[in-house]
């Protein structure tokens, strides 16, 4: 009798949906450990990488100034593939300064009483 273990999708968990940031990202997630994980964006291929023995995984793009959407999905060493991962929609704009932070933050910017959590 053969176990077949059904290959979950992988799940983004950096940045959340409607981030805006500048041109360089880099897009995490976690998924099932030691398989690969196919990153798309905008509907295109974009890159593979491994997903470490604690089930991270990550992937550090250059992207040009718009809206882009990502999703991923797990794929075995056979060829197997899972369905599709969560959809997050990111803005970048080459203006900003700075990336603001990825949690809320208080005070006005730039400042050095800028408070993030």
């Amino acid at each position: 009798m053969t176990l077949t273990v059904p290959l979950l999708p992988p799940q983004i968990t950096f940045p959340p949906n409607g981030t805006t940031c500048r041109t360089e990202i880099t897009i995490t997630g976690r998924s099932q450990a030691g398989i690969f994980v196919d990153l798309y964006a905008d509907g295109w291929y974009t890159a593979t990488t491994t997903v470490d023995n604690q089930g991270n995984w990550d992937v550090p793009l250059t992207l040009p100034d718009g809206t882009h959407t990502f999703y991923a999905k797990a794929r075995t060493v056979m060829g197997d593939e899972s369905p599709r991962s969560n959809e997050v929609k990111i803005i970048v704009d080459s203006t900003l300064l700075w990336d603001p932070p990825s949690t809320p933050c208080s005070g006005t910017a730039p400042s050095a009483t800028r408070t993030c959590r």
